[in-house]
């Protein structure tokens, strides 16, 4: 049991819950794996995501901080207000609006 609690730390979730996405991500997934859980997140979306917010892609996402987690929630909720290019959103200038979505 000893050599558990130095792959985990003490703040570890079995399951991640994105509040505004309304999604729950397995808290054993790496980061980019457990993004690709959301729907509409593939994984060059998530690798992208992951470089933008500055976590360690090898890292479980239920290790990460809840500051941490907040933060990849904001960028995939505004991607392109958080760094993301304008090519990786799925709707690049919008029919209506003209702006470009995700």
């Amino acid at each position: 049991m000893s050599s558990l609690s130095a792959i985990r730390p003490k703040n570890f979730r079995e399951k991640v819950f994105f509040r505004k996405l309304r999604s729950q991500v397995d808290g054993n997934a790496r980061v980019e794996h457990g993004l690709t859980q959301i729907r509409g997140i593939g994984r060059r979306f998530a690798q992208v995501i992951t470089k933008v917010a500055g976590i360690d892609p090898n890292m479980r996402i239920g290790a990460i901080s809840e500051k941490d987690l907040n933060r990849l929630e904001e960028i995939i909720l505004n991607p392109i207000e958080n760094g993301v290019p304008n090519w990786m959103v799925n709707r690049p200038k919008d029919l209506r609006t003209g702006k470009d979505l995700h």
